[in-house]
């Protein structure tokens, strides 16, 4: 566990945030599959996760991870797909299993690469995972899966508040599904322009090499999060109560990013776009209470911290953090009806560096009497494995 305190004085405090997911539309200039070399076996699929399973983030900012699979992978082709976005993290089968898995696949053979699957839904449905049209194993090919959680259909729709254009590249060695231009959290009317919700984005790959064998087993699609998740804590430790916490603003953070999935190793790497001063993430935010119930009262103690967002935990860009002007700023109602502004800098604590790909980092910030006392610790995101 890596642990920080910062004292500041009114007119500082640090935090940030983000969320994000996709959408996109859908085809394929691969040839079809072949109508009669197949075998009679049909591909079926074994979504699993097992939390924190990744890598760490470069210093440039970009997220590393690993899949699942074995072998040596092929596949090449271009098109376009659909991913989406949830308002919850997910973290159990059930979660999974509502909003689907969107799947992609090639299969080459005779120097030939076939798309298998482009967008396709893989939903839960009469206890089983099941897509639309039956396909069925190629003998002597080489596999590529790529899936991403949660899918989505090629329009946005009321879960998703973010885009992004999906294509299938690559060459045979080196298969590759790129999200260019993914869009963290970023409303395109009214305010604020950046909607405070806790998305989530997952995603799994595998390599079947059947060149030399004849595996027709169940293809394993072990899902790790592509995202960073963020808590922020607040009490209040002064001897008067605090009635409410206005204006909650974040600003500074990158929320626009390409996402490249190959060869079972997934990066995302954040675009140069950051949150304006001017729009803020969760701008204009309040968290209220009254005199005779106030929302953080006094002499609260660690237990007693509460959410300083409606998401208990949020999703972000894993980006670089440490010399970025990346600011949390809030305003304190006292139960006298007095109130400060505080505004802080997170990218002037130095130790996290970075938010990595499935890592988790809390925020804990503490209002004393004198100054706010700012603490950050890296912990797990998901302490156990969850079977979907």
């Amino acid at each position: 566990m890596i642990i920080e305190k910062l004292h500041i004085q009114p007119l500082a405090v640090v935090a940030i945030l983000v969320t994000m997911l996709l959408s996109c539309s859908k085809s394929t200039t691969d040839p079809e599959l072949p109508p009669t070399d197949v075998s009679e076996t049909p591909l079926v699929f074994s979504p699993t996760a097992g939390w924190p399973v990744i890598a760490n983030g470069s210093a440039a900012g970009a997220g590393t991870g690993a899949g699942d699979g074995a072998g040596t992978g092929t596949g090449t082709g271009t098109g376009t797909g659909a991913g989406s976005g949830t308002k919850a993290l997910i973290t159990s089968a059930s979660e999974l299993q509502q909003y689907g898995i969107s799947l992609f696949a090639t299969a080459s053979k005779d120097a030939n690469t076939y798309a298998v699957f482009n967008n396709d839904l893989l939903k839960y449905s009469n206890s089983a995972w099941n897509y639309d049209i039956t396909k069925y194993w190629i003998p002597g090919a080489r596999y590529s899966f790529t899936a991403f959680a949660p899918y989505a259909t090629n329009s946005r729709d009321s879960k998703s508040i973010s885009n992004g254009t999906v294509s299938s590249t690559g060459t045979e060695t080196a298969p590759q599904i790129t999200i260019a231009n993914y869009i963290s959290g970023k409303v395109s009317t009214g305010s604020p322009q950046f909607d405070a919700r806790c998305e989530d984005l997952l995603f799994a790959s595998h390599i079947r090499d059947n060149t030399t064998g004849s595996d027709y087993s169940s293809v394993p699609l072990h899902f790790n999060h592509l995202l960073s998740c963020l808590s922020f804590k607040i009490r209040n430790a002064t001897s008067t109560d605090i009635k409410s916490v206005e204006n909650i603003s974040l600003t500074g953070l990158q929320y626009k990013a390409n996402i490249n999935v190959s060869n079972i190793t997934a990066a995302v790497i954040p675009t140069a776009e950051t949150v304006g001063e001017s729009e803020g993430f969760f701008a204009g935010s309040n968290l209220t209470g009254t005199v005779e119930n106030p929302f953080l009262p006094k002499g609260m103690s660690e237990e007693q911290s509460k959410d300083l967002f409606d998401c208990t935990d949020l999703t972000a860009l894993p980006q670089t953090i440490y010399g970025k002007e990346i600011k949390i700023k809030f305003t304190v109602r006292y139960s006298n009806d007095s109130s400060t502004d505080y505004t802080g800098n997170l990218g002037s604590i130095d130790a996290i560096a970075s938010w990595e790909m499935g890592k988790k980092y809390r925020y804990n910030i503490t209002i004393s009497s004198e100054d706010i006392i700012f603490q950050v610790s890296e912990i797990p995101w998901i302490e156990h494995n969850v079977e979907l």
